[in-house]
Order: C-alpha cells, then structure tokens, then sequence
C-alpha cells in the first residue's frame, strides 16, 4: 500500500499525521494509536467498503477504556500501601 493507493492528496494525509501526533499525551496514547493502526491495516484485507474505520474504532475505544478503568485500581492500592507503610490513616 503506498500514499496513492489512499485516494487523498499528501497535504491531506501529512495534515492528519501532525494532527495525530500533536494529541499525544501519555504512553497510553502512542499504545492505542499504533494499535489502531494495525487493526485498521488487519480489516481492510476482510471488512468491505468503510467498515473498517467503524470497526478499528470502536476496538480500540474499548480497548483504551478497558485499560484506563484498571489505572485508577493500581493506584488506589499503591496508595493504600503507602500509607499503611508511613502509619498514616
């Protein structure tokens, strides 16, 4: 697949790709953002038309909010930790 095979002029695909890089804001970002790639690169070769665009998005969305609700529990018990450590209530 090359920048022609998109259908959209290069100032148009280079526009989205510093877009995309400017709403980088963690590691959990750039992860997702790669992972969505990939899969809209596996479902091109098996979904028609523009199922793919739905589909990657709404895997990596899950994706990302299945991830994000397990940071708060890690931090909670590394809180929890922390004070039982220090002695403080």
């Amino acid at each position: 697949m090359t920048l022609k095979d998109t259908g959209f002029p290069l100032p148009f695909q280079v526009s989205f790709i510093c877009l995309l890089i400017l709403q980088i804001r963690s590691r959990l970002h750039a992860a997702l953002m790669v992972v969505a790639g990939v899969l809209s690169l596996f479902f091109k070769e098996f979904l028609p038309g523009n199922w793919t665009i739905v589909v990657t998005a709404l895997v990596t969305s899950s994706v990302g909010v299945l991830v994000q609700r397990k940071k708060p529990q890690k931090r909670q018990r590394a809180e929890s930790m922390i004070k039982r450590l220090t002695g403080k209530a």
